[in-house]
């Protein structure tokens, strides 16, 4: 048994050289391995174990009912104070229409409104997940999730930041009509006056009437009377049809083959948005520029809250991958 340096000693001694020399192989291949290779092979071992984000739910419910409280807190406030007492020219004519029944209801406005748009938001995100790309991912919190829940995060997503853009409506509109109080132009039907209004000495010499006695006995008929600027009803149709548009834009318009479908789905958006505005005109509820304000803001507010809260229109890849891991949108975009 030689026992010299570099010499083995029994078959012990050449099996653990051998085996030494195999490790020192195997650990050169390894290092000769491409780098990408290897960053592809840590990253689909970290997708493996990755597991589903927690769902921020008693923050988004907190958020709910902050922008609840705020709706109901401004609306209840300016109504325990009510609109300023404005006069009004005794030949005014536009104020002396007479009001029969609202075209579009409130009960309808808020169908229209709110489960509307849900059900818009609803359907094409049920298309986007089952039918046209269910690998891709618009939120992080979708990642290792049922389809059924990731249905949820999307639509609850995208419904929440248009329940903002609802909310700065419905507060702006409720500052601005408390605050201007201008007469609707069934007021005067409203109030019925005590004095003499449209007579032969008033128009040949108008005077205004700085304080009139209203001798219906409903206040709160009265003070509605006094609430016409702008138009609740136009801006929260508005905000909900150019929503939706933008909406279309950024879900839909990408995902058909044909070019015609979209825009024509938002022109019928937009146009029962209009409808709605311009049939408060016809029922007496407004003035037209009352329904052009309410028109301006509503789209304003919806185009606004599209870009830089909901950011529908971010950059997206032009080719989507086909990852299960890959995301659509900004990677803050959904992650609420």
């Amino acid at each position: 048994m030689l026992t010299s340096r570099g010499s083995y000693s029994g078959r012990g001694g050449f099996d653990d050289r051998i085996a030494l020399l195999s490790s020192d192989d195997e650990d050169s291949s390894e290092r000769a391995r491409p780098a990408r290779s290897r960053r592809r092979h840590s990253r689909m071992s970290s997708t493996s174990s990755e597991s589903p984000s927690r769902l921020p739910i008693k923050r988004l419910v907190l958020e709910g009912i902050v922008l609840l409280s705020l709706g109901l807190g401004v609306e209840v406030l300016f109504r325990l104070i009510g609109p300023p007492k404005r006069g009004f020219y005794c030949n005014d004519l536009s104020i002396g229409y007479v009001k029969t029944h609202n075209i579009v209801p409130t009960t309808a406005l808020a169908i229209y409104v709110l489960l509307g748009t849900f059900l818009i938001m609803l359907v094409v995100e049920l298309y986007r997940l089952f039918l046209h790309d269910p690998e891709n991912h618009v939120s992080k919190l979708e990642r290792g999730r049922a389809q059924g829940h990731r249905l949820g995060i999307r639509v609850g997503s995208f419904y929440g930041f248009f329940l903002l853009a609802f909310t700065i409506t419905w507060i702006l509109t409720t500052i601005t009509k408390f605050s201007v109080g201008r007469l609707r132009p069934y007021f005067l039907a409203a109030c019925k006056p005590d004095v003499e209004i449209y007579t032969a000495a008033c128009f040949q010499k108008p005077y205004y009437i700085e304080s009139v006695n209203c001798t219906n006995e409903s206040e709160l008929k009265v003070d509605e009377a006094r609430l016409s600027f702008f138009s609740g009803h136009s801006a929260f149709a508005m905000v909900a049809a150019v929503y939706i548009v933008c909406y279309l834009q950024s879900r839909l318009a990408t995902t058909l083959k044909s070019r015609i479908v979209t825009p024509l789905l938002q022109a019928a958006v937009l146009s029962s948005g209009l409808a709605i505005a311009y049939s408060r005109i016809v029922d007496h509820s407004h003035h037209p520029t009352d329904v052009g304000v309410g028109i301006v803001v509503g789209t304003l507010i919806a185009l606004v809250s599209a870009k830089f809260i909901g950011r529908l229109f971010d950059s997206v890849p032009a080719r989507l991958s086909q990852s299960s891991n890959s995301v659509q949108t900004h990677p803050d975009l959904l992650n609420v």
